[in-house]
């Protein structure tokens, strides 16, 4: 079975790969995937895979939880090279003690995962997922690498009286300290940027990428939207309605 010969290239590849960012911190992520998409490519080409009509791209896409994506392997049109295909998910970094996810093998999801309901192959090789949940972040390789990273919101009570804390968190592909290139902010219902402190909120920002928005409760509902910004570009943003 082909399942049974992959699984350990995979193996390999990902124990190369965490061998490398142990010896040099000084490899940025990016040159680290540049070299994960070259080893995908050779091994597209053991397994018989013609490379012709691909086009290997590197990108990161932002996503809201609850939205759709659509990951392309990098075919143009229709390819008849999606049954020798075989898509991988590696989460957070590569540092973590994880082996790599087969997502799909002989042009068909994986059925075994919990998520397999979620997930669908295209025509041309590319890995549709619905309702994208946190835990979907990630690297995902197939000929290109695709990182994904998703923004949620969620509430809690605040430890201070009749105040809640709105949580915003971008789930990275990789665990970091700060969020640097990208940024997360709030805004009002005017669209007007909330930050530091004053009698009505509070803004606190924390680590690997979450920012907390401390809020008043008031009558009436208040919208409040914690937004994901690159280069002072809006990659993705969420909502959320704070009720009475």
């Amino acid at each position: 079975m082909i399942i049974e010969w992959v699984e350990p290239k995979f193996d390999l590849l990902f124990n190369y790969l965490q061998r490398r960012y142990e010896r040099s911190q000084q490899e940025t992520s990016e040159e680290i995937m540049a070299l994960l998409l070259k080893l995908i490519a050779l091994f597209m080409l053991q397994v018989g895979v013609s490379l012709a009509g691909f086009q290997p791209n590197l990108r990161t896409q932002f996503k809201r939880e609850g939205e759709d994506i659509l990951l392309s392997c990098g075919f143009e049109g229709c390819s008849d090279r999606c049954a020798n295909l075989t898509w991988i998910h590696m989460t957070q970094s590569l540092d973590d003690d994880l082996p790599p996810e087969q997502i799909s093998f002989e042009g068909k999801v994986n059925q075994s995962l919990p998520r397999a309901s979620r997930m669908s192959l295209t025509s041309n090789c590319s890995l549709l997922i619905r309702n994208l949940h946190v835990e979907d972040a990630g690297f995902y390789g197939c000929g290109n690498v695709e990182f994904v990273d998703i923004l949620s919101i969620s509430s809690s009570p605040s430890d201070v009286a009749e105040r809640v804390d709105l949580t915003c968190s971008l789930h990275a592909h990789s665990k970091i300290e700060t969020c640097h290139p990208v940024r997360i902010i709030w805004v009002d219902e005017t669209g007007t940027e909330l930050s530091g402190k004053n009698a009505e909120f509070e803004v606190n920002l924390q680590r690997n990428c979450v920012s907390i928005l401390t809020v008043k409760r008031q009558s009436g509902n208040k919208k409040f939207t914690c937004k994901v910004v690159e280069d002072n570009k809006v990659m993705t943003d969420a909502v959320y309605i704070l009720t009475e």
